[in-house]
């Protein structure tokens, strides 16, 4: 679990992210309602947009959108 003082001061931030498990967070956190208490990768604001490396099953609820 991200920290939010360490995603503000950060210029760049990359997050992995693997399992089938995850997948219904990823889509939360990139496509859901601003919610950082329940989700709490979305208290990372870096200066620039993250870098997102995710497997193919962590991404299985992507596939459609863009």
């Amino acid at each position: 679990t991200p920290r939010a003082h360490v995603g503000a001061a950060a210029g760049r931030v990359g997050l992995l992210v693997t399992g089938s498990d995850k997948a219904r967070r990823v889509r939360a956190a990139l496509l859901g309602a601003l919610d950082p208490l329940r989700i709490p990768v979305q208290l990372v604001r870096p200066a620039e947009d993250p870098v997102w490396i995710v497997d193919r099953a962590a991404a299985s609820l992507l596939e459609g959108t863009t």
